[in-house]
C-alpha cells in the first residue's frame, strides 16, 4: 500500500525538489508561496479535457515513448527504493494515478510486480480522488528488491487521502531492470476542471545500513558499487577511493550490492527450520554447527550436528534440534529447527537472538556449493518426519533460499565449521535478519 500523511506547509519548506519526466501535454511551472512566504517551483497539471490525460512520465499506453538516456533513472534491482511527492488538487472534478515503469538494459519496459501476489503491475493506485482539496499530501510508493517475499502489508490499505478509500499496493522488481521512471497521470472524466500540484519528487533508496540524518562532516559520499574485479577486495577499493578520488575532508560510506542481493528479512514467527541442502556434485557428507550465540553463556556456542549432539535445551522446551546427520554421497540435507519462541520467553530482554549457520565436508568437498533454505512458522507444533521438520497446525509464514560455498573439509568432531551467516532475530520488531 502507499503512505499517505498530511503535510504541513513547515515541513514543506524543508525538503529540495528534483526536476522529472515531462512528456505529457499542458504542463506549465508556477511559483506558489507558503505561509512563511518562502516561494516554491511547483509543476502545475492542469486544462486538461474532457477524457484526457497529463502528467509525467511516458504515455502509460507507449511506455517505450519516454526518452531514457535523458529521464531514465537508474536503479539495482537488488535494492529497494521509495519514490515519495507531495500533492494537492486544487477543486474536485479529475482523478489521479501513480505508478513507475521500469526498463532493462536494452531500454525495454519490464513490467513491475505486485508485492502482495507477484503479478504484474506498474501501479500503486489508479483513478484515485483526493479526499480533501486545497491541501498537499505526502504519498509514499515502495518499489522492492526482486528478492523480497511477496507479503501483504495490511496497514494503510485503505487510502484515508483518497475520497474513494480505493486500495493500492506496492511493486516489487523484475530480474534485469537498469532504469526507472516514474509515473503521475491526471484524468478528466467530466467536463469540471481541477488543476493538480505536484512538488519535491524524490526517489531514494528504502533502507541503507547507515542513518540518513546529519552528519558532521562538510562532505558525505555515499556509493552504490558491483565489485567486478576479483583482484580487489571491497576495503581495497574503499582505500583507493579514499587516496585517489575523494577530498581529504570527506565521509565515505561504500555499499556493496552483493551483500543487498544475499540479504534476507523474515518477518515474526515462533520457529524456523533451517535445511542446509546438497547435490552430488557439491562433496560427500556436509556437516553442520548450528549455534545459538550473544544469548547467555549457558548456551552460547552450543552448537549441534555430527559429533556435537543433537538437542540445545531441555525436553520438551529444546531451543535448537538436529534432525540428524546425513552422510550420502548423492546429495542430501543437513536440518535444524530453532525454537524462537521458547528462546525469547527464557530470555525475553536479549534483542537479538543470534543463530550462527556454520557448516563442513565431513569427508571430500567437490564445487562446494550448498543451498541454505529458512522456512518460518507461527503457531502450531513442530514435528520431526525422518531428516525433516514440519508445522503441525500452525501457519507458515517466510520461505527464502541463499547459496553458499562451502570450503571446509574433514576434521570430523573437531571441525568447528565455516561460517555462512547469522540470523539475528529482534523480539522488539519481531523480525529476522541474515547477515
Amino acid at each position: 500500500m502507499c503512505t499517505i500523511l498530511p503535510h504541513s506547509n513547515e515541513a514543506l519548506q524543508l525538503r529540495w525538489n528534483v526536476g522529472l519526466v515531462v512528456e505529457y501535454k499542458d504542463l506549465v511551472f508556477v511559483e506558489i508561496t507558503s505561509i512563511q512566504q518562502s516561494t516554491l517551483t511547483v509543476i502545475r497539471i492542469t486544462s486538461v479535457g474532457i477524457g484526457e490525460k497529463a502528467g509525467l512520465g511516458p504515455a502509460t499506453d507507449n511506455p517505450q515513448s519516454i526518452a531514457l538516456e535523458q529521464y531514465g533513472i537508474v536503479v539495482d534491482e537488488r535494492v529497494s527504493y521509495e519514490i515519495t511527492f507531495l500533492v494537492k488538487q486544487i477543486d474536485v472534478g479529475s482523478t489521479i494515478s501513480f505508478g513507475a515503469f521500469a526498463y532493462d538494459h536494452n531500454g525495454t519496459q519490464q513490467d513491475l510486480r505486485n508485492i502482495e501476489n507477484d503479478l504484474s503491475s506498474n501501479f500503486f493506485f489508479e483513478q484515485e480522488i483526493v479526499n480533501q482539496t486545497g491541501r498537499y499530501y505526502l504519498v509514499r510508493g515502495i518499489v522492492f528488491a526482486k528478492t523480497t517475499i511477496a507479503r501483504v502489508d495490511g496497514e494503510g490499505v485503505e487510502l484515508e487521502f483518497l475520497k474513494g478509500k480505493g486500495t493500492s499496493h506496492h511493486l516489487k522488481f523484475r530480474d534485469n531492470v537498469c532504469k526507472l521512471v516514474p509515473v503521475v497521470v491526471v484524468e478528466n472524466p467530466t467536463a469540471a476542471d481541477s488543476d493538480v500540484y505536484l512538488y519535491d519528487f524524490k526517489i531514494r533508496p528504502l533502507q541503507t545500513p547507515h542513518s540518513l540524518g546529519f552528519v558532521n562532516s562538510p562532505n558525505f559520499i555515499q556509493i552504490w558499487l558491483q565489485n567486478n574485479n576479483p583482484s580487489y577486495t571491497i576495503k581495497k577499493i574503499e582505500d583507493e577511493i579514499r587516496r585517489f578520488l575523494i577530498p581529504y575532508n570527506s565521509s565515505l560510506y561504500l555499499l556493496n550490492l552483493d551483500a543487498f542481493e544475499r540479504r534476507i528479512e523474515l518477518d515474526d514467527f515462533d520457529f524456523i527450520v533451517i535445511r542446509y541442502i546438497y547435490e552430488a556434485v557439491a562433496g560427500i557428507n556436509l556437516d553442520t554447527r548450528t549455534a545459538i550465540v550473544d544469548v547467555d553463556p549457558s548456551v552460547d556456542g552450543d552448537d549441534v550436528g555430527f559429533g556435537r549432539g543433537y538437542q540445545v535445551g531441555t525436553f520438551p522446551n529444546f531451543y535448537l534440534q538436529h534432525a540428524g546427520d546425513n552422510t550420502s554421497s548423492t546429495g542430501g540435507q543437513e536440518v535444524v529447527l530453532v525454537n524462537v519462541k521458547t528462546i525469547t520467553q527464557m530470555w525475553p530482554t536479549v534483542n537479538p537472538i543470534n543463530i550462527r549457520l556454520r557448516a563442513f565436508w565431513g569427508d571430500v568437498r567437490l564445487n562446494g556449493l550448498i543451498t541454505i533454505e529458512f522456512e518460518t512458522y507461527r503457531g502450531g507444533a513442530m514435528i520431526q518426519v525422518g531428516d525433516n521438520f514440519i508445522n503441525d497446525g500452525g501457519t507458515q509464514i517466510d520461505k527464502a533460499q541463499i547459496q553458499r560455498v562451502v570450503n571446509s573439509q574433514g576434521g570430523g568432531v573437531s571441525n568447528d565449521g565455516e561460517d555462512m551467516g547469522i540470523i539475528s532475530y529482534f523480539p522488539v520488531f519481531k523480525k529476522a535478519i541474515l547477515n
